[in-house]
């Protein structure tokens, strides 16, 4: 750590850094401007981030408040990326449980292009018959969610029996969307394995449709009443991963889908490169159908503007029919 800098009273307000992790990713990280208040409690800060492509990120954190306990209140955080692309959230927490872990928050979201979503968080499922939230290692076991999206429509979700494996990595949960006129499905995810890295390798997921709808967001939800709703299945899927490069991208994947049915379709995706800035760039797709034909997807290039893709130059090779 160079270019430190302090006050008057001993407290850290800037510190140049060079960073190094695990898979040898070099990044330079600038902090400037540290502000306190009277009990040497942060209240706002700048952060520089330069990666190994020279592309700079920068965050601005502020607005900070704490309660009486110094737990943190509230906060608003500024991103802006390497393409100039600034986001906003606003974060405040509305109640603490006796471990100081916030238990319930309100969080507004603004995108690069000006649109606003919200989300009413609160750890554990709903209702009297809830489980509660975290276990004693602090990890999260269960959540409830309120999201309001840009058009201004509510949604819900119940993630639930969050397990974890030794070091910290999600090895299986089930969750429940509920969409603003109380349409519900399920989705079972297990089986989570990865990399010495963390990085995810493979799952499986099963995904399902509720036969009853449930309450939507402002009315009363109980979560024995969500456990308990009949689902059918709808889709399962295997999913694994290829290789990782040490910026953590991958070159390609196998995704199989089969249906209640048992037909079964598999998506395998490879060669896939990126540009500097992480954006895929070129791959090759090979589905296969129940029917047993291959189709064949060659992206050769890809174009980006700041934010989204422009053009994509693809070829579609001629179809392969494989016995079944």
């Amino acid at each position: 750590m160079t270019g430190t800098s302090f006050d008057r009273y001993g407290r850290n307000t800037g510190s140049n850094e060079w960073h190094t992790d695990a898979l040898d990713v070099l990044t330079f990280r600038e902090k400037t401007g540290t502000v306190y208040d009277t009990k040497s409690r942060q209240l706002a800060y700048t952060e520089y981030v330069t990666d190994e492509y020279d592309h700079k990120t920068e965050k601005t954190w502020s607005n900070a408040r704490y309660d009486h306990y110094n737990r943190l209140l509230e906060y608003k955080e500024t991103n802006k990326d390497a393409l100039n692309n600034t986001t906003i959230k606003e974060w405040r927490a509305t109640r603490y449980d006796w471990a100081d872990r916030a238990e319930k928050y309100t969080q507004t979201n603004t995108d690069a292009d000006g649109n606003v979503t919200s989300i009413n968080w609160m750890a554990g499922t709903p209702g009297k018959s809830g489980e509660k939230g975290f276990n004693k290692y602090g990890q999260i076991l269960g959540y409830t969610e309120e999201f309001t999206d840009q058009w201004g429509e509510k949604h819900r979700r119940v993630w639930a029996d969050g397990e974890y494996d030794t070091y910290g990595n999600v090895e299986s949960y089930i969750e429940f969307s509920i969409d603003p006129l109380g349409g519900a499905t399920k989705k079972t995810w297990s089986g989570g394995l990865y990399d010495r890295h963390n990085r995810l390798t493979q799952y499986k997921e099963d995904r399902f449709v509720l036969d009853d709808s449930l309450p939507i967001v402002g009315q009363y939800l109980e979560w024995s009443e969500v456990e308990g709703t009949k689902t059918r299945r709808v889709q399962s899927h295997e999913w694994t991963a290829g290789t990782y490069d040490k910026h953590s991208r991958l070159d390609g994947f196998t995704d199989v889908t089969r249906a209640p049915t048992g037909e079964e379709s598999t998506v395998i995706e490879s060669q896939a490169t990126y540009d500097n800035y992480h954006r895929k760039k070129t791959f090759e797709n090979k589905s296969k159908g129940p029917e047993g034909i291959t189709y064949t997807l060659l992206r050769t290039d890809t174009v980006y503007d700041g934010k989204i893709v422009l053009r994509a130059i693809q070829k579609c090779p001629p179809l392969t029919r494989i016995p079944t």
